[in-house]
């Protein structure tokens, strides 16, 4: 069915409309479960060919992808990325013997992704050599960090979303929907990739463990060879393969270059390969470490933190809060940003209730105009999602000098009523207790070992994010510091705290939530260059947090973007971030995210047959025609009128939640201004961007900087002007050198640490649910994909397959059904 219109069909292939018609009802027969007597009824009655045709037909398809995938790696006018990522399943021996023992299935499946309009200079194997023994990364620091940061941009995208939430929730504004779209497709933009359906191609499975460095080196050269490149200089393109993975496959590629690089060959030492970062998997772990962080606890009396929300719209505490599910965790997370922010609107608009508000401003026919909300929204995504506007409610919010003389910020954050410390104490003390026993949450890792951490960082992290020309520069020291280090003057009596913590963690929380939706909002958009800006933040807040080894990832990834590629390669490595499978506007998705997918029907089938992925019916046949299959069920409900349903929600200000979280913010006064308000004795740290800067800037980059440049010493002296000898390089020679080899257990970009946190998100837990995200009318739709129904498809032909060639007509058994699982 997909290669119809292909001049390398296979001539034995009856493609006239009644051949096309018989092909087809047997294989959409199969992909919707049909039971096997159906098979045996039309074979006999001549409506339908038996299944061992069906079966051969599906083998010549496979045969027939396979040599067109080899084809297209060839060209040298062609290219491709391929995605791969571990698959696993437990396999239950229905007779246990010898031989026969129940067992951990391990595998490995990739994807193939050809590259449309790809410039052959961009995968230049000179030019990348000549970038990396330059060898710039070795000078770089945390100012270069946050000069590659677009905070222009940042703040346009920021404000959008102030914008979007607004007109989403706001019935009387769903006309400036189409304006805030528009924006977004113009002033937000920064590299979209074109709306057509990517050519991709599943390959052939490989039985190999991704964890054993050897078995991926194996991995990597099976599917080099599935595309045409092969060992021996005539035999491959001397020129630079993309391939995608998670954290750990990305790690681990990096670490199979630095084994292999002492090979002439630059095949075999993996010269050619360049590993890139799964954007999903990023997304997925930043998206944990966010609720992580500002969770607290179910039984808090603050309204800043995740877990008082969650448990006001009865959500549960996540199983681990280090890993939780994307599905539900996004869904939770970003319905709180959203009320955070109307709530926000509501003290801008001075009302009491927005909706009742905007309901009678539309009866008088005095709504605001577009661009005053859009001077509204610039001015409160300065003041609720930027670091500035999270330091500035740490410092005295009393309101001493006249409205005229108050910084913009003091206007827009308004003074609440007074805070009774006295009155929660008591709670607080209880509370305390009742934490510790329960010990639902790990104080520990956010105890913080002081509000600010130096006057050098404030003031740096101060400007970083901050867009407002008039705010004061002489700002007063905050309330908390009390005492200058290496100062013999004895310290003052403290004075009491001024600030408002709950106000500047709910800052936090929106400024760090809004950089994770924007991720998103990207990625379903198609934007690439939305996606970069969004993990160039997300750099710092990981530098801040429990999931340290994408700081490394992250790190090697900007670094290999900005500094070591030339900007043809930086846009096409960008472009392949994303696929989009349908080449409908608003349903792109992360390259490992398809690969998920195919993964999960790979992984129902390997389980429901018993057999390994290194088989050949699973390699050769299942894997080749996944996405086939899976389409032309799709293609055949689509031309008929059964097409999936948008998964829209219900009107979102009639939900349940949104009110019980609108009028719990209000009566809290969340986002008020009360001078020396806090719940917990012991504050909470959540600033992880702050902390991320302070830890980039005490070693960790430098640490970083020094183990990475050692393992490329090799690069950098071997293909670096004869002139220059870095001193990294030269540290290769002298006796400390052998400290700085990166070891197995305490290696900086890879550490195997026993503590959970440290783990790989990917390759510790297993996805309890599949999501499918897509813009439909600028709405953001994150919903469950029906994978078991797609599973269950496939797994139509799975009972006959193994049956006897020797069988007369191949027929299942009669009591079987081909979709039972």
């Amino acid at each position: 069915m997909d290669f119809d219109n292909s001049e390398r069909t296979d001539d034995r292939t009856d493609f006239s409309p009644d051949g096309i018609v018989q092909a087809r009802d047997p294989l959409v027969g199969n992909a919707l479960s049909a039971p096997s007597d159906l098979f045996q009824i039309n074979s006999r009655l001549g409506a339908m060919p038996a299944y061992n045709t069906v079966y051969s037909a599906l083998e010549r398809l496979a045969d027939q992808e396979a040599s067109i995938v080899a084809a297209h790696g060839r060209d040298p006018e062609s290219t491709g990325m391929i995605w791969f990522d571990n698959v696993q399943n437990y396999l239950l021996q229905r007779d246990v013997r010898v031989g026969q023992e129940n067992k951990l299935n391990i595998g490995i499946a990739a994807t193939y992704v050809e590259i449309p309009r790809a410039i052959k200079s961009a995968f230049s194997l000179e030019d990348k050599r000549r970038r990396v023994a330059e060898n710039r990364r070795e000078k770089l620091s945390v100012e270069d960090l946050f000069g590659m940061v677009d905070e222009s941009h940042c703040e346009t995208v920021g404000m959008l979303q102030w914008l979007r939430t607004l007109t989403h929730y706001i019935p009387q504004l769903a006309s400036y929907k189409e304006a805030v779209s528009s924006l977004y497709r113009s002033d937000g933009a920064k590299q979209q990739v074109p709306v057509q359906p990517a050519r991709v191609h599943p390959l052939a499975t490989s039985g190999k463990n991704e964890t054993v460095t050897t078995e991926l080196k194996d991995a990597v050269l099976d599917f080099y060879a599935q595309t045409g490149q092969k060992p021996g200089s005539s035999n491959y393109k001397p020129q630079l393969t993309l391939f995608g993975g998670d954290g750990l496959t990305f790690d681990q590629l990096n670490l199979l270059k630095l084994y292999l690089q002492f090979h002439d060959d630059p095949f075999e030492s993996f010269e050619l390969v360049e590993p890139v970062l799964a954007p999903w998997h990023t997304a997925w772990t930043d998206l944990s470490h966010l609720i992580e962080t500002h969770w607290g606890t179910p039984l808090s009396h603050d309204p800043s933190t995740l877990g008082h929300s969650a448990t006001k719209i009865s959500q549960r505490t996540p199983s681990n809060l280090k890993k939780v599910d994307y599905n539900s965790g996004a869904e939770m997370m970003y319905i709180v940003l959203d009320v955070r922010m109307l709530d926000c609107w509501r003290l801008h608009f001075k009302t009491t209730d927005l909706f009742t508000y905007f309901t009678e401003l539309s009866t008088k026919n005095a709504l605001p105009s577009f661009a005053d909300l859009e001077v509204a929204a610039r001015r409160l995504y300065r003041s609720y999602s930027t670091v500035r506007g999270a330091e500035r409610a740490c410092y005295s919010v009393e309101d001493p000098e006249p409205p005229a003389q108050r910084s913009t910020w003091a206007n827009t954050v308004l003074l609440g009523s007074p805070w009774d410390a006295a009155a929660v104490e008591k709670t607080s003390l209880m509370n305390t207790e009742n934490n510790t026993s329960l010990g639902s949450f790990n104080s520990d890792s956010h105890t913080p070992s002081a509000h600010v951490s130096g006057s050098d960082t404030v003031q740096r992290t101060d400007t970083l994010r901050s867009t407002t020309s008039d705010e004061p520069t002489n700002h007063p020291a905050p309330a908390i510091a009390t005492a200058h280090h290496g100062s013999n003057t004895p310290a003052a009596a403290p004075k009491p705290f001024t600030g408002d913590y709950v106000l500047a963690h709910s800052i936090v929380f929106i400024r760090d939530a809004t950089i994770s939706r924007e991720f998103t909002l990207a990625m379903a958009e198609g934007d690439v260059g939305r996606m970069c800006e969004a993990l160039k933040v997300m750099l710092f807040t990981f530098a801040g947090s429990s999931h340290s080894k994408y700081t490394s990832y992250l790190l090697e990834t900007v670094c290999s973007l900005e500094l070591e590629s030339s900007p043809e390669l930086r846009e096409t490595i960008l472009s392949q971030l994303v696929v989009n499978l349908s080449g409908q506007p608003g349903h792109f998705t992360g390259g490992d995210l398809m690969q998920e997918h195919f993964n999960w029907l790979l992984q129902a089938i390997a389980e429901r047959k018993g057999t390994e992925y290194s088989a050949h019916f699973v390699r050769n046949i299942v894997s080749r025609n996944l996405h086939h299959m899976s389409r032309l069920q799709n293609e055949i409900k689509s031309s008929i009128g059964l097409e999936r349903r948008a998964g829209r929600h219900s009107d979102p200000h009639t939900k349940s939640e949104i009110k019980i979280l609108s009028r719990e913010y209000r009566e809290h006064e969340l986002h008020s201004r009360r001078p020396g308000r806090t719940y917990d004795l012991d504050v909470r740290d959540v600033d992880d961007y702050r902390r991320g800067v302070t830890n980039l800037r005490s070693g960790k980059l430098d640490k970083w900087i020094k183990e990475t440049t050692f393992m490329r010493s090799v690069h950098v002296r071997a293909n670096g002007p004869p002139s220059r000898q870095s001193p990294i390089t030269a540290e290769v020679h002298g006796p400390s050198a052998v400290d700085r080899v990166p070891s197995d257990g305490n290696d900086a970009c890879r550490d195997s640490d026993s503590d959970d946190d440290e783990q790989d998100i990917h390759s510790s837990v297993q996805l309890t649910s599949l999501p499918s995200i897509h813009l439909v009318d600028g709405e953001l739709i994150i919903q469950d994909t029906d994978i078991d129904a797609e599973a269950s498809g496939m797994l139509a032909q799975l009972d006959n397959a193994d049956q006897d060639s020797s069988d007369d007509e191949g027929f299942p058994d009669s009591d079987s059904e081909v979709g039972k699982c």
